[in-house]
């Protein structure tokens, strides 16, 4: 008997995060990234165990320390 195939979506996202980053928590940015990316397969792997594989890419690092925006304090 013949396995029965199941069907697969690819679904793409476009995901924009702005987050704070303190240089002297002892991560380069590039650093810093990988570790959110990783966080990131994380969360969507934990989504659902339908989730089989998820794949993504930087395409830029806005770095906009001119904002002045004030420190979040939880």
């Amino acid at each position: 008997m013949d396995p029965v195939p199941v069907p697969r979506l690819n679904l793409k996202f476009s995901v924009d995060l702005d987050l704070d980053y303190n240089p002297f928590n002892g991560k380069t940015k590039e650093e810093f990234v990988k570790y959110i990316e990783s966080e990131l397969h994380e969360v969507l792997f934990d989504v659902s165990p339908a989730v089989k594989n998820a794949y993504t890419s930087l395409i830029t690092i806005d770095d906009d320390d001119q904002k002045g925006r004030p420190a979040w304090n939880p």
